[in-house]
Formats: C-alpha cells, structure tokens, sequence
C-alpha cells in the first residue's frame, strides 16, 4: 500500500480541523472509533521510536505530544470520513506534521535558527517510501526497545517503560498487568526517563561488547510481558492477551533485527507460541478455569503449536542451551500428548532437572515437584517439596500453598490438604484462580 501523498485533498481536508474537537457521544459508539484506539496502541511505539530516534531524549514530552496529537485528530475526523487507506502512514504524516510546526514556532527547540534548521532538514529527510519507511520503523523499534533495557533500570522500570514506550500501554493497563497502583506506575516511568536522560543515553543499538547482556534484559522483558498476559496475577481476568500479542511482536522483531542470535530468540519464540496454542483450551464455556487433565484438547490451535515447533528446531542450532530452550521443550512435550493420560511426565522431569540446574529459582523447584509427582507420586514429590519450603518468597506464594495441598490429599491427609489450600485461597489475588482453589477445597470436605 502507497503512502498518502503530501497534496492529498482529502488528508489536507481531514489535517485541517482542529485537534481540540472532541467527538461527540454518537461519535464515541462509532465503530471506527474503536478501530482507531486499537491501531493507535499498535503505532504508538513506532511512531514514538521513529521521533525520539531524530530527537533525542531530551524531546521526549514534545514527541509524545506530537503522537498523541495525531490520535486527536484521527479521532476528530475519521469516525466521519471512514479510514484513510493506509491509516499508518496518515498516522506517521500527521505526527510528522505536528513536530515541523511545533520546531517552526520554535517550542521545541531554544536554540540559534542553524540549529532549528538543522533538525528540520534530518526529519524531512525520513523515509516517504512504504517499503523504506517500514524497515525504518522496525530499526528506530529495536533502538527504543534496547534503550529500556538500559544497564541503569531495574527490571522493574524496564517491563514499565517498555510496555509504555515500545507497546503503547496506557498507565492504567500498565497498572492492571502490573498490579502497582496508576500513580506507583507514573513514578516509575517518571523515574525511569529520569535516569536515562540523566546518563544521557543514546537512542541507538548497543555495540557488541555490551550486546549480551542487553539483550539479555530485552528478553527477560519479553518472558515477563508474556508470562502476566498468559496468566494475570490478579484481578478478574484469567489471562491478558493483549500483553502475549505484544510479547510475540517484539520477539519476532528482534528476530528479524538480530540474525545471529537466532538461537535464544527461536527458543523463546517457541516457548510463546507453543502456550499460546493451548491457551483456548484452559478455560470452560462458562470463563472458568480447567485443570489440565480437565481441558479438551481439540481446542488447541494446531497452526500456533506448529510455529512454535519450527521456531524450538530452529533454536537448536550451536551449543547455547537457555532457560528458554527448555521451558520450550517441557511445553512441547505437553502438546505432543493427544490425550492428558498420555503425558511424557519421565521426560518432562527430566527436563526439569535440567532446568533446576540452569535456574535454580524457587518457582522452579516448586513446578519441577509437581512433575515428580506426576512422574513418580505424592511422598517423593512432597519431600522435594519441602526442601524449598523454608524459603520466604514461597510462603507468601498460594501456588505453593495450592501444590501442597494437593500433594497432602493425594497422601490422605485432607485435614492438612484443607488448611493448605485455605491459605492459597487467602494469598490468591485472582478470582478466577480463586475459584478453582475453592472448587478442590470443597471435593475434600464431602462425605466420603
């Protein structure tokens, strides 16, 4: 598709009404109107790294006004015109627009007129070519994506600032996904641009000697965007799945910027698409949460489950062995089992092991026991069980009270298995999760 060429009457007709209109109540309903909230989310990040590539931090307010700018005047006037044919490159035009006028009323920029000059001669310099301009918007991502991934931020502010700088995410979606309050959530970003401005650091790719552990951190980022969307710690929701599509997109546009690390980047890429082919089957008609043994697995998605094969063959090339690797290989053992009764759990532990090895976490401790009770019963698993119970961050996670519970009813121990699961119940923050916890607790209180 063309971009709209610059003389275009309708763009200039539809450019022309002012930003500060607001639609009214029918404009609101309009279906359009829900298309344009949805592509905007999706553009935000690449029009915003297209900007702050060409502007630097210290423009950042000024960039992020330019955007949400176009977004008013989407709103303004295209749930009254239809949409224009590419919507993206109006978008981009648009923001494009709005900063030239702002750097020739000279808001942005306090500085001699060469200087001034010098900025508008590099933006009108961006790509106008579609083709062009997509490859460009895909390496102005990858630089913002890599900037949230700054060595100064913790992994906490980066999943924050990426979600919102690369992904779009309002703060009160970050809020939700995140479980911090909307004003915990402005304090973070706030802190976050803080540093980075104050390290001044460039909106570029890092060079090879600090490669690795940058992209490190893009890649925990991801694993933690899709983990909160496959399943959200708390509210009403059981899963996000709009935080596992963006996970899925930043994956594979690293994929596409970064060739030579294939590897890591496939494996994780299977991980996601290897759940998300069993994510239908999770749930019941009615929004409730199954037990594995309990979903039908005709309502696995087959195309989904065979990318991510193709991507977990195509991560094991050379030597490099990640967390990534594994957890996609534990995955694709479940969905190579037509029927739960068929479930390879010997070499799903063996797996596990592995990864304990690699990752000696607690939450994989506590997963790698319950393949042991699969594999080989309640008494060994609840032995493995305990040797991760002194640990504090366990005793104030319910899926562990929850595990614990199981592994007590299996051994006939329903007076414990009952106060366990109660305590999970307590420590569950979501409902839905919640439930199910109640539902096993109940089977445990009938007569027998």
């Amino acid at each position: 598709m063309t971009m709209l060429a610059a003389g275009d009457d309708k763009l200039g007709e539809w450019q022309d009404v002012k930003a500060e209109t607001r639609p009214d109540a029918a404009t609101r309903s309009n279906p359009t109107t829900g298309l344009i909230e949805n592509l905007f989310r999706r553009e935000y990040g690449r029009l915003t790294a297209i900007l702050l590539r060409t502007f630097g931090m210290q423009h950042l307010n000024a960039i992020e006004d330019a955007v949400q700018e176009a977004l008013l005047r989407a709103l303004s006037v295209w749930p009254y015109y239809g949409l224009p044919r590419d919507p993206t490159a109006w978008l981009y035009q648009t923001a494009r627009r709005v900063m030239l006028d702002v750097l020739k009323h000279g808001r942005l920029v306090n500085a001699k007129n060469a200087q001034v000059a010098a900025y508008h001669k590099l933006f009108e310099n961006l790509p106008a070519d579609h083709e062009v301009l997509e490859a460009y918007q895909r390496d102005s991502q990858l630089r913002v994506i890599f900037l949230c991934a700054h060595p100064q931020l913790s992994r906490e502010l980066q999943l924050t600032l990426t979600l919102k700088m690369v992904g779009g995410f309002g703060v009160t979606e970050i809020s939700q996904a995140l479980l911090a309050s909307p004003a915990a959530v402005k304090r973070r970003i706030s802190r976050a641009l803080a540093i980075l401005r104050a390290t001044d650091a460039p909106c570029d790719l890092p060079g090879a000697a600090d490669l690795n552990s940058r992209m490190d951190a893009v890649l925990t980022t991801i694993y933690l965007m899709f983990n909160e969307g496959y399943k959200a710690a708390a509210g009403k929701r059981l899963t996000r799945p709009e935080l596992c599509e963006e996970a899925v997109r930043l994956a594979e546009l690293l994929l596409d910027g970064f060739p030579d690390r294939r590897p890591i980047i496939d494996a994780l890429l299977a991980l996601m698409y290897l759940n998300l082919g069993r994510f239908a089957a999770r749930t019941g008609d009615l929004g409730d949460l199954l037990p594995m043994e309990e979903q039908d697995r005709k309502r696995w998605d087959q195309s989904l489950i065979a990318s991510g094969i193709l991507h977990l063959r195509r991560s094991a090339v050379g030597d490099l062995v990640s967390r990534y690797h594994i957890e996609a290989a534990i995955a694709a053992c479940h969905c190579a089992a037509g029927e739960y009764r068929l479930t390879d759990w010997p070499r799903i532990l063996h797996l596990y092991d592995q990864l304990a090895t690699l990752a000696p976490t607690p939450i994989v401790r506590l997963n790698r026991s319950v393949a042991i009770f699969k594999a080989r019963g309640a008494r060994e698993a609840f032995e493995a069980l305990k040797e991760i119970g002194d640990e504090k961050a366990m005793d104030g996670y319910y899926l562990f009270h929850a595990v614990r519970g199981e592994f007590l009813a299996n051994l006939g121990d329903f007076p414990a298995a009952c106060e366990a699961l109660t305590t999970a119940i307590h420590l569950c923050h979501n409902q839905i999760e919640c439930d199910l916890l109640v539902k096993k607790r109940q089977r445990l209180t009938m007569p027998r």
